[in-house]
């Protein structure tokens, strides 16, 4: 026999000895995806219980602020049609809204606009969006001025009274 023959006669003994001892073996148990340790199962549960707070206080701070992003679209429009009167109307139901704890709708325009001035001024907004202090007299005439002006037939505001009033509804509807 030759050399070659022989040593491949080898292989073919030696491999098919493993394979029969394979065959003999047990296949091993699956092994779990889920760890077993209670600390995982707790860390887990806990991740899904803040996701799931997380979503819902979302979701109900999303549905509480509706009616600011509905303020902010009726002002742009009632802005570009130039409607004094509708935006004085929203000026004031927005303010009741939210500010609610406060009585606003007894006040004469006057009283209302210092009072929403003054809100807004102690309201937590960062303090690079927060109107300038010099600004806070102008804006408070410019609102009084917009209620004033709004029952009179062909109702008229000044430039910089709108673009204050505009600025102060940007301000507080972002």
């Amino acid at each position: 026999m030759t050399k070659s023959a022989q040593s491949s006669g080898q292989v073919v003994e030696f491999g098919s000895h493993l394979i029969k001892r394979a065959q003999w073996q047990t296949a091993p148990d699956a092994i779990s995806w889920w760890p077993e340790t209670p600390l995982w199962t707790a860390i887990f549960i806990t991740i899904v219980a803040c996701i799931i707070g997380w979503t819902i206080l979302s979701g109900y701070r999303f549905l509480q602020k509706a009616y600011v992003r509905q303020t902010r679209r009726c002002f742009i429009e009632f802005d570009s049609s130039n409607d004094l009167v509708g935006m004085a109307d929203l000026l004031r139901r927005f303010s009741q809204q939210h500010w609610a704890l406060q009585s606003l709708s007894a006040l004469d325009p006057k009283a209302f606009s210092k009072c929403v001035v003054e809100l807004t001024a102690t309201a937590k907004a960062p303090r690079s969006s927060r109107v300038a202090p010099m600004d806070l007299a102008l804006l408070e005439s410019a609102m009084c001025a917009l209620l004033s002006n709004s029952y009179q037939q062909n109702p008229e505001l000044e430039p910089i009274q709108r673009q204050l009033i505009k600025k102060w509804f940007e301000e507080v509807t972002c």
